[in-house]
């Protein structure tokens, strides 16, 4: 039997079952290696493939060293050739952020207090779920989003096919959680990107990728797309700020400005712009 299994975030292979098992006595292999065979749907923990079971039950032993058979001709589900975190964090951060600031504009829009929504714990963990909900509808029907599109990353099947509604849904709902951590207080959702991160290098892809058996796809970057991903996030943040800011308490700006001395010299120099409280 062939095996491949993803080693500091490349697959490698294939192998042979003998060569595996030499590689589990050796330490080499972790149980938590990811592998992958013909017949799998997915990758992986090589500890979970019934062949080499046993091997993590048993005291490692040598094993003798045999010829390499001839090789099968099949190939593993397709990872990309270079992870792409940086890409990947900076597209899922841009497109929460013209949701986010398009959230806001709409509550002004249409005469909200938003002096009850800023600071209100539940509003904040609401505020996302609507974009999660559509973020599944575009990876079901396009295989990207705003910001992946324009870092060139497309999300497919090992099949490269488009994900169904399903699949979409469920990897959304992994991100909403574990990738974000519903957007409740920075710490909690840089918390929780740390963990991402951690476990996307260990496995080769990230959690919400990895448990659905997904592709993670780059194309060549180009620099107009990078000058446009930066000029639509600062727009974005600066629409944001224009709505938000006269409905900070002035308590919160005080606090901020004796942390942040400068910041507060900045602000009496050259006041934000912003938008009135109601647009009626």
């Amino acid at each position: 039997m062939e095996v491949w299994i993803i080693r500091d975030g490349e697959k490698a292979g294939p192998f042979q079952d003998f060569e595996i098992r030499r590689k589990i006595s050796t330490e080499e292999i972790t149980a938590e290696t990811p592998a992958w065979h013909e017949g799998l749907e997915t990758w992986m923990p090589i500890s979970n493939l019934v062949i080499f079971k046993n091997e993590f039950e048993k005291k490692p032993e040598a094993l003798p060293i045999e010829a390499e058979g001839p090789a099968l001709g099949v190939l593993p589900p397709p990872l990309p050739e270079k992870p792409v975190y940086t890409r990947r964090f900076f597209a899922r951060w841009f497109d929460l952020q013209v949701y986010a600031s398009l959230w806001w504009l709409t509550l002004w829009l249409l005469g909200v207090n938003l002096g009850n929504v800023w600071g209100n714990s539940m509003a904040t963990l609401l505020l996302f779920v609507p974009w999660f909900a559509l973020e599944a509808f575009l990876i079901h029907r396009l295989g990207t989003t705003p910001g992946k599109w324009l870092l060139g990353i497309r999300i497919r099947n090992i099949d490269d096919t488009y994900l169904t509604i399903s699949a979409s849904i469920r990897r959304a709902i992994r991100v909403l959680l574990a990738g974000v951590g519903l957007g409740w207080w920075l710490p909690f959702t840089t918390f929780c990107q740390g963990i991402s991160l951690f476990v996307a290098k260990r496995f080769g892809n990230a959690l919400w990728d990895f448990a659905g058996g997904h592709r993670v796809l780059s194309d060549a970057l180009k620099p107009w797309r990078v000058i446009l991903l930066t000029v639509g996030y600062i727009a974005a943040l600066q629409l944001q700020v224009m709505i938000v800011f006269p409905w900070i308490p002035q308590e919160q700006l005080d606090a901020f400005g004796e942390a942040f001395p400068q910041w507060k010299e900045q602000m009496e120099k050259n006041p934000p712009l912003h938008l009135p409280k109601s647009p009626r």
